[in-house]
């Protein structure tokens, strides 16, 4: 193979071997891919089964084009009373009350300035913030205690950007009994899509 540039001639010679293995090993690493996200969805039902909370429902916000899901068993209300920079909410509570909270989309286009119109650190404990990335969209993980009516709540909040909307999911847990928790809040988290 020639190629010509600039005033220089130059010749490329391809080992066929080579080029052989590296395009074997380059479709194997595509096919090793595309079982990856699979097996990759099903350990997330395999999650939810596994910790009773079955199969997940899908929710739409129409007017903005985002979609999630929440387990089938959860109790859900969409609130229409909305207040200040919340554009939708959804609240929920799993079917044994231990985990409460909401999905709101939020009309603020920082997520710093969304955090801080969120949540009035002044009254948790212990917070802490982490950077995520969910399904290409940036993030804030929050973590934190909170009193209220002699009740503790570990609460884990979500903030994810997406375009000049952020959608924040909120879940106030009182009795974490389940020690894979975590790991199922994440993954809820991560059926958010736009």
């Amino acid at each position: 193979m020639t190629s010509l540039i600039g005033d220089k001639m130059r010749i490329v010679i391809l080992d066929g071997k080579r080029l052989g293995i590296v395009i074997i090993i380059s479709g194997l690493m595509c096919i090793l891919f595309g079982f990856g996200m699979t097996f990759d969805d099903n350990i997330r039902a395999t999650a939810f089964i596994e910790s009773n909370m079955g199969t997940l429902k899908q929710y739409y916000i129409d007017k903005y084009n985002i979609n999630y899901k929440l387990p089938l068993s959860w109790k859900t209300n969409l609130n229409e009373t909305l207040k200040g920079i919340v554009m939708y909410e959804n609240d929920f509570v799993s079917d044994d009350s231990s985990i409460k909270g909401f999905v709101q989309l939020l009309n603020c286009s920082d997520l710093n300035e969304g955090i801080n119109k969120s949540i009035l650190f002044s009254q948790v404990k212990n917070y802490k913030i982490t950077k995520i990335i969910v399904n290409n969209m940036d993030g804030y993980e929050v973590n934190y205690i909170l009193k209220k009516d002699s009740v503790t709540f570990n609460c884990i909040e979500y903030f994810i950007k997406d375009k000049e909307k952020i959608l924040r999911f909120s879940f106030y847990i009182t009795n974490n009994k389940n020690e894979n928790m975590y790991n199922i809040l994440n993954a809820i988290v991560n059926t958010a899509s736009s």
